[in-house]
């Protein structure tokens, strides 16, 4: 009886230990440089506090990475996000460029409205889906960005008359992706990217005409094992 309590403690004990660590891990494993600005107490207060909130670390740390090259990297050019579901990365992008003199835009749905999206079998043959699309009120991205930066706020439009240093693209619309990507990618500086989110199998157009697009240019889309799945593009 003793030796049967005893082992029922042990596996008690690394069923907890192993939750501890699951979670201990989250604190723990970060990226090198951001343990190393957190430690020289030069990591943006705002930025840190985010990252506590951020369900999403994976995505929240790559979006991370690619601002900060293209800071040290002196990278030309505006930022811009399209679709502002995502706070968390818009708090980021805001939070991030604060202080690096770069115009930022943001674009979403100013109105109420219904799209119709496309869904693509194996065989590519398509199937029509209609989805509700809400508006985000102006004053609410205001209140989620920083407000010590330049912010443009539009519905989807295109009259950005600068390069793109960065961009974030969060649209599932075929017309409205396929045009967002092809002026994005028009405007994009040497070296600036491009992160395209929900490449997965739940937004099969998405994937579809990711796809297809990739076939069209010289460079290549690059997974990110985020929640939902997102590509990175670098333009060469």
């Amino acid at each position: 009886m003793l030796i049967v309590n005893i082992v029922f403690i042990n596996i008690i004990a690394l069923v907890l230990l192993s939750i501890y660590w699951s979670n201990w891990s989250f604190v723990v494993f970060k990226p090198h440089k951001w343990i190393k600005l957190k430690n020289n107490k030069t990591l943006n207060d705002e930025i840190k506090k985010l990252e506590r909130k951020t369900k999403d670390k994976v995505l929240f740390f790559s979006i991370w990475e690619i601002l900060e090259r293209i800071k040290y990297k002196n990278v030309e050019g505006c930022a811009c996000m399209y679709g502002l579901e995502l706070n968390e990365i818009l708090r980021l992008i805001t939070y991030c460029l604060s202080n690096s003199n770069k115009n930022i835009y943001l674009f979403d749905n100013l109105v109420d409205k219904t799209i119709e999206l496309k869904e693509y079998e194996c065989n590519s043959v398509e199937h029509n889906k209609t989805i509700p699309i809400k508006k985000i009120p102006v004053e609410q991205i205001k209140q989620l960005s920083d407000s010590n930066t330049h912010i443009n706020i539009e519905n989807y439009s295109f009259n950005i008359n600068e390069p793109i240093s960065f961009a974030f693209i969060d649209v599932v619309e075929d017309d409205l992706l396929i045009n967002t990507l092809s002026k994005v990618y028009g405007q994009l500086s040497k070296g600036g990217v491009m992160v395209i989110h929900d490449y997965n199998h739940i937004w099969d157009n998405v994937k579809y005409i990711l796809d297809k697009f990739e076939n069209s240019v010289s460079e290549n889309f690059i997974p990110i094992a985020d929640m939902y799945g997102s590509v990175v593009l670098i333009k060469s």
